[in-house]
């Protein structure tokens, strides 16, 4: 995909060097340091189904996903969101901060994958989330 993206790029006549790492170092190191340069490239899933989870740590001025940037704006509308019980109101807040992060191009989302499986009929109690993440406490296999 980040070979996709810089071929696009330099399409339109700007250069990019790709500087690949490892998971691990990516998350652990760079990201968080702020050396990852002017863009990287990330997956991200809300495993919460809540924005919140995404977005406060990614835009929220020093979290460990936004260690560089610092916007009094979002910073405002991720705390107030945070503090808003009614949940109608919290959904609107959610919505302009998410229309806030595209208007500012913070990200870039390119794809979403689906999530398919294939199971044998002798699993038992397996919960397929929607998530991508299984678990499998309940799960036997006859």
């Amino acid at each position: 995909m980040a070979q996709a993206v810089a071929g696009y790029l330099g399409a339109v006549g700007i250069t990019v060097n790709l500087k690949p790492y490892e998971t691990n170092v990516l998350i652990n190191d760079i990201i968080p340091s702020g050396k990852t340069g002017e863009m990287w490239q990330n997956q991200w899933g809300g495993w919460t189904f809540d924005y919140d989870n995404t977005a406060y740590a990614m835009y929220y001025t020093k979290q460990r996903w936004n260690p560089f940037d610092d916007d009094p704006k979002l910073n405002a509308l991720l705390h107030t969101q945070r503090n808003t019980w009614d949940q109608v109101a919290r959904k609107a807040t959610l919505q302009e901060i998410a229309r806030y992060v595209a208007n500012q191009a913070l990200e870039m989302p390119l794809y979403s994958l689906d999530t398919v499986y294939g199971v044998n009929k002798r699993a038992k109690n397996l919960g397929l989330p929607g998530d991508g993440r299984l678990r499998f406490v309940d799960a036997t296999v006859e």
